[in-house]
């Protein structure tokens, strides 16, 4: 998740400007004010592994050496919640959490770097009623919630003119369903609950009964709501039965095996030593009730609240109203739409449901974000980059039944069957690099990317068009020619490629290059010192045996399946032979350059 976040943020705000509220000091040489602005096309992921959870607790987040494996106070997470912030759980009918006050904050240096902690009780205090957006950051953020807060503030479920509530993403009740136990002797000054042996989480979606709608039942068109367990003690096995994750004991009751207890309790240490866990599902009525509170809470947070606005990322809309904002706001929204230009035009290509393992679907034409947004109010308007974002969830997903509805094996899926499935990331970074080349659309929509409600333009040329708006200037007005424009792609994956491996054979005749996508591959295989050696791969082209294994690399567009996640999966590197192609050289030979234009016209 650190390579997600760290990407989107960082590669944004390099290509874009400061990726922070206040006004940039300093604007990158390719965001030049006069006169050519830049376009950038956003190429994303739809890959079920997007719904997964944001901070995996297997990663050294701060860069200490050392892997967090547990919340940790003094470092700040990222999410829907402001971590400078406590907050009270409405559970009226619009059960959400609600900003109460700002957290108490120290301050401490470590190897150099400050580090805050944010805690919402005081030192020794026995009860609370406040939990911390720091702390619930950690613990339910999906990598969906993270792209979503980072691009546009968030998904909002209540998004009026006076208010705003974001809604976590849908996580399904299989093995997707993330669990995060803690047991800190601060537990009271993060959430509260004071148990000795800590406190259980899980992220998943609500039940649905067998009785329910189809639409109900249905993971891309439930209104059945995202939602937080809490439970005593540690149960980190409760999302280690496939379909009955996170249920109570008077849903389904189970137990797990001895052998995989004593496998976790030898193999996990918490916060103070190595944990017991519990070894059955907790009961709802005993599960983790502090006083009236819980255990079950809706997924969904106000925000920007003008009492509190604390560190949220905010914009003020109209007479005080405040909504959050993301880099699309601070980039692509025009501050005086037709008359003055965005820092930035913006489009979007996305994955597809149908051609799940082939190119992309444009979802938005490149343009400013004005028409996504009400000018007066902030709220959310007409579709595009933030609907189509929005909109992405999982298919044929059964919240009933929970299972998909078709069985889906990692090393034999096909093109147009589970449809959740397929990250062919080279192939849709192609799609884009078609897109700025003038070509037409690879692949269109089908049935399933329809029944999500996706839009679906068709292709114009960002390199030629040139609309005119209301007060007459036209986009070569306000941009500057579209020729000497920078072209920006950022391409947002939460996992490695894969099944990109036979989509790539137009890349030569569709961008004008002499040699095919595996040439270019091959030279950076060269130039970064992988080619003749052995790395862990699940193809060379020659041993294909589809498990992450030492193999000798002769080229680098041999590899097939990529370690350590998907070694049967086909994903290849033939996108960023692609990508140095086109960074290097001009993508088309149809439009006339001046010829005192910046060196780097017509590249990506």
């Amino acid at each position: 998740m650190r390579k997600l976040l760290a990407f989107i943020s960082v590669a944004l705000a390099l290509l874009l400007g400061s990726a922070h509220a206040a006004p940039p000091l300093a604007v990158p040489p390719n965001v030049s004010p006069d006169p050519s602005l830049p376009m950038t096309l956003l190429s994303l992921s739809k890959d079920f592994s997007m719904f997964s959870r944001a901070y995996t607790d297997y990663e050294d987040l701060d860069f200490d050496g050392k892997i967090d494996y547990t919340f940790m106070p003094d470092f700040t997470y990222y999410g829907y919640f402001d971590s400078t912030k406590c907050y009270t759980y409405n559970s009226g009918s619009s059960g959400r959490f609600v900003p109460d006050s700002l957290a108490s904050v120290t301050t401490a240096t470590v190897n150099g770097v400050e580090r805050k902690t944010y805690y919402c009780a005081a030192a020794g205090a026995s009860s609370s009623s406040l939990w911390s957006g720091n702390f619930l950051n950690w613990a339910t953020m999906s990598r969906m919630d993270v792209l979503r807060k980072i691009l546009f503030g968030g998904l909002r479920s209540t998004d009026t003119a006076s208010a705003t509530t974001l809604e976590m993403s849908f996580v399904p009740r299989n093995s997707q369903a993330f669990v995060k136990f803690y047991n800190g002797n601060d537990l009271i000054r993060l959430t509260p609950f004071n148990y000795s042996n800590g406190i259980t989480l899980c992220r998943r979606h609500e039940n649905v009964t067998s009785g329910a709608s189809a639409a109900d039942k249905a993971s891309h068109t439930t209104t059945k709501l995202p939602q937080i367990r809490v439970a005593k003690g540690n149960i980190l096995l409760w999302n280690m039965s496939e379909v009955r994750t996170c249920n109570w004991s008077d849903e389904i009751a189970y137990s797990w095996k001895a052998p995989t207890v004593n496998y976790i309790t030898a193999n996990y240490v918490g916060v103070g030593g190595t944990d017991t866990h519990v070894t059955s599902v907790p009961a709802k009525a005993d599960g983790a009730k502090y006083s009236t509170l819980g255990p079950e809470f809706t997924a969904r947070v106000e925000a920007c609240n003008p009492a509190l606005l604390g560190a949220e990322r905010c914009k003020q809309y109209g007479n005080n109203n405040p909504k959050p904002v993301g880099l699309l706001h601070e980039f692509g929204e025009s501050a005086n739409f037709g008359v003055s230009p965005a820092r930035a035009e913006f489009g979007l290509l996305m994955g597809s449901f149908d051609n799940n393992l082939n190119r992309g679907i444009l979802r938005k034409n490149m343009a400013e974000i004005n028409d996504e947004i009400n000018p007066s109010t902030g709220q959310f308007s007409g579709t595009g980059i933030i609907s189509s974002i929005n909109e992405l969830s999982l298919y044929g997903y059964d919240l009933a039944g929970g299972s998909y509805s078709q069985t889906c094996y990692s090393n034999s899926i096909t093109n147009g069957n589970c449809p959740s499935w397929g990250n062919p990331v080279s192939e849709i970074l192609l799609e884009g690099l078609r897109y700025f080349a003038g070509k037409t659309a690879g692949a269109t929509a089908g049935s399933i990317d329809n029944a999500f409600g996706f839009p679906k333009p068709a292709w114009t040329d960002p390199m030629t068009v040139n609309r005119t708006y209301a007060s007459t200037k036209t986009r070569v007005d306000l941009y500057g020619k579209n020729v000497c424009r920078p072209l920006n792609m950022v391409t947002v994956s939460s996992g490695v490629s894969t099944f990109d491996d036979d989509g790539m054979s137009t890349f030569s005749t569709d961008l004008g290059a002499p040699q095919n996508a595996a040439y270019y591959t091959n030279l950076i295989g060269t130039k970064e010192l992988i080619a003749n050696t052995t790395r862990l791969i699940g193809s060379n082209g020659v041993n294909n045996d589809g498990q992450c294994s030492g193999k000798l690399v002769g080229n680098l567009s041999d590899v097939k399946g990529l370690c350590p996640d998907a070694p049967n999966m086909r994903g290849t590197y033939l996108g960023a032979g692609a990508a140095f192609y086109a960074n290097t050289n001009r993508i088309r030979n149809n439009l006339t350059v001046p010829a005192d234009a910046n060196v780097n016209a017509l590249k990506v």
